[in-house]
């Protein structure tokens, strides 16, 4: 996964909101909470923040962030159970980039174990469903994926289009050299 200031994913799922909670009081920064017309933050507010913003104010323990719902213990049962029937597009289209980002800032192994198994199975139907993406459902399977996992579908299919096109040229290739010994022997 290609992460850095300049990559859109990364950018997009930065901007992720994650639930925190202030642990001090916060002057002047009420704009923060839209539910709110107060100019501070109270302290045991919770309010979500952008990640990229939790991650600075986490930093400096002025908040501390929870896990959104798709990270939760009750998502994660489900989620393991049967990974190839949730919609985790639905719950995050960034799911596993966010879930990298949360692994270092909740310092939660289990989410890594999470995105790894999830992962591992969902790509095995990818595979799997990839040799019949011309079907009538796979557009509904395709809208169940995630980014990450539109990414690598698409991968798998610009190798085998690379693969057949080689393999193309391969025989195209042995037959004007089997022609032109053809025409050398004939000469002779």
């Amino acid at each position: 996964m290609n992460t850095g200031y300049y990559e859109i994913d990364d950018i997009v799922a930065e901007d992720e909101q994650i639930p925190c909670i202030f642990n001090v009081d916060a002057v002047d920064l009420g704009y923060l909470d839209e539910n709110s017309n107060d100019e501070d933050i109270k302290k045991d507010s919770k309010i979500p923040l952008p990640f990229w913003l939790t991650q600075v104010l986490a930093t400096r323990n002025m908040v501390t962030p929870t896990l959104p719902k798709c990270f939760g213990n009750r998502f994660r049962e489900s989620l393991l159970a049967d990974p190839k029937v949730v919609d985790l597009n639905d719950e995050n289209e960034y799911f596993y980039e966010l879930g990298a980002k949360l692994v270092v800032l909740a310092r939660d192994p289990d989410i890594a174990d999470m995105l790894k198994r999830s992962l591992a199975s969902r790509y095995q139907e990818i595979i799997k469903r990839d040799h019949t993406y011309r079907s009538i459902d796979f557009t509904q399977f395709t809208s169940r994926l995630t980014n990450m996992e539109m990414r690598l579908m698409n991968s798998i299919q610009e190798g085998v289009k690379n693969r057949k096109a080689h393999s193309l040229s391969a025989s195209s290739s042995t037959k004007l050299a089997q022609r032109t010994r053809k025409r050398s022997a004939a000469d002779l």
